[in-house]
């Protein structure tokens, strides 16, 4: 019983009081922690944090199931990596893309491209805004008053830290400038060349950088002539009529015409030695000027220089000014090999990293975009080339194939395509959508783009050029 009596000593008072006290002060703090922790946590799943996403990949030790999960400094955090992109830009309407990761693991590609590509490619014009402008100051050799004129452009140089030195010289004017430059891969390895097409002034040039580096492979993305005006010298004659060009004689070996590209084989000769090169050019004849081709043309084509180039010598890459098409197609090849041995690839840096060695890499927002799409065609790892020869076995084979429907080669290309169709927002419709062409539309959810819509040419009173049709290549 006495352990329930209240004792009547004056001390106890005092104590008790100061017991209370204490548990006041302690309750008071347990409280502010509670509310500190709250408040830091609900800033996350704003995704108000500065360095977020610096901090972005996922942790591979997870099931399948969870694959949903980040790694977030240290946290576990049941978002994807797109969603968290989503709602930072969805949280203001600016905000500092360098605090934003640009790492992408492929089996997210899709789902990124189809966020940055949203409100007329907003997140993609941001990023591209970051990357490195040209400088001029950096190319002291280029604007020499000697080699002015060996330029295509009069504001397209190579840098000089990483430009190609020729060393040798055919003529007493010849000196050692050439407007191309080494460019690195995602192993920061020398593995291209990226060249200006070759001017008439410049072939001797062209074909002496082409001896001195060995090149066994050249990639050629332009068109002799487009739109009236010369993009490149054709520093190549007829079959079995060589050109002599200072010290070197080409003579053109084998010519095969295909419907995106034509492949070449070159001999290559000193008049001065015995020795004879034997050089692949593949030439990809659809890449419209001032514009970008269909992605899948474009992997199709890569896929058939992958199956011949070997790393070994520098690939030599030229357009007309041999940045935009040039500086597109090398980070097609070097990322598609990043990609596959790593699991994740970095556009942006790698653009950023191209430009330190060559002004102007990827040139425009248009294929800065077509890269990132590229790159997500190339990932499906699909061959859909087939031979004449094997034509008549391959549709067999297709058409009776007996495993369920979800599995069979013809369904999973179906549902490829249906993946990688490009979306169009209204406004690249807004001809088919006018009031006046309205009728003439069956379908209001079937309408052309404007990109591709021939135009009726002839005129009738009271009709415009409007016809719902697009224009299909063979």
């Amino acid at each position: 019983m006495e352990a329930f009596l209240i004792s009547s000593d004056p001390n106890t008072g005092g104590i008790v009081g100061g017991l209370m006290t204490a548990f006041t002060v302690l309750a008071v703090v347990v409280i502010i922690v509670i509310v500190i922790l709250r408040r830091q946590l609900a800033q996350k799943d704003r995704g108000d944090t500065g360095n977020l996403y610096t901090h972005v990949e996922y942790d591979p030790k997870r099931n399948s199931e969870d694959k949903g999960y980040m790694n977030i400094g240290g946290h576990l955090s049941q978002a994807s990596p797109e969603i968290r992109l989503k709602n930072a830009v969805s949280s203001s309407e600016y905000y500092n893309t360098s605090q934003i990761s640009t790492v992408i693991h492929i089996q997210e590609l899709h789902n990124i491209i189809a966020i940055k590509s949203s409100e007329k490619n907003h997140i993609f014009q941001l990023e591209y805004m970051r990357l490195p402008a040209a400088d001029v100051n950096k190319c002291p050799t280029a604007q020499k008053k000697e080699n002015l004129t060996k330029n295509r452009f009069k504001t397209t140089f190579p840098y000089e830290h990483s430009r190609v030195v020729l060393e040798e010289k055919w003529d007493v004017h010849d000196d050692d400038y050439i407007n191309a430059n080494y460019i690195k891969d995602y192993k920061s390895e020398r593995q291209y060349i990226a060249a200006q097409g070759p001017r008439k002034n410049t072939l001797a040039d062209f074909l002496k950088m082409i001896w001195q580096e060995n090149i066994e492979y050249i990639i050629m993305l332009t068109n002799l002539v487009e739109n009236g005006k010369n993009k490149c010298a054709k520093y190549w004659l007829d079959k079995e009529k060589p050109k002599n060009i200072g010290l070197c004689s080409l003579s053109l070996l084998e010519e095969t015409e295909y419907a995106f590209h034509t492949v070449r084989m070159f001999s290559f000769q000193r008049k001065d030695s015995n020795d004879i090169r034997i050089i692949t050019q593949f030439h990809y004849t659809a890449w419209p000027d001032h514009g970008t081709p269909e992605e899948i043309g474009l992997v199709q084509f890569h896929r058939v220089v992958n199956k011949r180039n070997e790393p070994g010598s520098p690939l030599l890459v030229h357009c007309s000014a041999g940045v935009g098409r040039t500086g597109t197609f090398i980070g097609l090849d070097s990322l598609l090999r990043q990609g596959r041995e790593r699991g994740r690839i970095n556009v942006f840096e790698f653009v950023k990293q191209m430009r330190e060695d060559r002004m102007s890499m990827v040139q425009t927002l248009e294929q800065y975009v077509f890269l990132h799409k590229a790159l997500l065609c190339g990932f499906q790892e699909r061959e859909t080339i087939i031979s004449e020869h094997d034509l008549v076995t391959k549709a067999s084979f297709l058409l009776n194939d007996p495993a369920p429907l979800n599995q069979q080669q013809l369904y999973k290309d179906y549902k490829f395509l249906e993946a990688i169709i490009p979306v169009y927002e209204d406004e690249y419709k807004e001809e088919a959508m006018n009031s006046e062409n309205r009728s003439k539309n069956v379908d209001m959810d079937i309408l052309p783009e404007s990109e591709y819509r021939p135009y009726l040419a002839s005129f009738v009173e009271g009709r415009n050029g409007y016809i719902n049709a697009v224009i299909v290549p063979s």
